[in-house]
């Protein structure tokens, strides 16, 4: 049995002082996403019914293609970052919680690189 209060027990734990930096993270990246969300929705519904031509004309466009890839990058960013907070809040194995967060990492990266190659593959004529 301790004699320690519970508050001077949370207080000798310490911060790491890591968590300031994801959450704004967070929070910079949802706001970024916000325009370029909007801007992927109204793209796709100006283009449905459109052939694979008129897509690859409409990727090929400079200002396009780089808000595609700037989504795509936010967005696998910004998923990788929540998926770890969830990970550390709920997964208690360290072994697992260490697996877990590889996992994430490697597949949000392997995703990201396979779709901005796709969005460069369609855009470049490939």
């Amino acid at each position: 049995m301790s004699m320690r209060s519970p508050l001077g027990h949370a207080r000798a734990m310490g911060s790491t002082r890591s968590g300031t930096e994801d959450w704004y993270l967070e929070r910079l990246q949802a706001v970024a996403l916000v325009p370029l969300v909007v801007w992927f929705v109204i793209s796709v519904i100006g283009g449905l019914g459109a052939d694979h031509a008129s897509l690859q004309a409409w990727m090929a466009a400079p200002g396009n293609m780089a808000l595609m890839i700037l989504l795509v990058g936010t967005l696998f960013w910004h998923a990788q970052l929540a998926l770890s907070v969830v990970i550390h809040d709920y997964v208690h194995n360290r072994t697992a919680e260490t697996v877990s967060l590889i996992a994430v990492k490697f597949a949000c990266i392997l995703l990201g690189v396979f779709l901005i190659v796709a969005v460069l593959k369609i855009g470049l004529g490939g």
